[in-house]
């Protein structure tokens, strides 16, 4: 099966596409968390290994983890959730957060998460990630 891959007219663009497709895993590894309301919650998580078989992402005390209940994902400060997201997928969601039963009370602002570009990093949690 191999060696047909390799004899086939399709190799390098099946390749290139490969290639492109890691690379661009590689190069988006970490996740930026903004305007959480909560101060810690805010700046660049790194991916950090897994848990339940789904990326984790740490900042200090934060975790961005795959839980699989009913919240399906969640941010953590100190193993505490604060915010959660149903959303069922492999990689981390960037839509479809919300406050915790626990942190309604404060009511901070829902997050906003995105990719950070690998490698950078963001000393004052407050500045914007890049």
């Amino acid at each position: 099966m191999f060696k047909l891959l390799l004899n086939s007219k399709v190799t390098i663009p099946f390749w290139l596409v490969v290639f492109i497709l890691c690379a661009a895993r590689l190069y988006a590894q970490n996740i930026c968390v903004e305007k959480a309301g909560i101060k810690e919650a805010d700046g660049i998580y790194m991916l950090s290994g897994s848990y339940n078989d789904r990326p984790l992402y740490v900042k200090g005390n934060c975790e961005i983890r795959y839980k699989g209940c009913r919240s399906k994902w969640g941010l953590l400060i100190d193993g505490k959730m604060i915010y959660k997201n149903r959303i069922d997928i492999e990689e981390c969601p960037f839509i479809g957060w919300e406050t915790t039963c626990a942190n309604k009370k404060d009511k901070p602002e829902v997050p906003v998460f995105k990719f950070n570009k690998a490698g950078e990093e963001n000393k004052n949690s407050r500045e914007p990630c890049l």
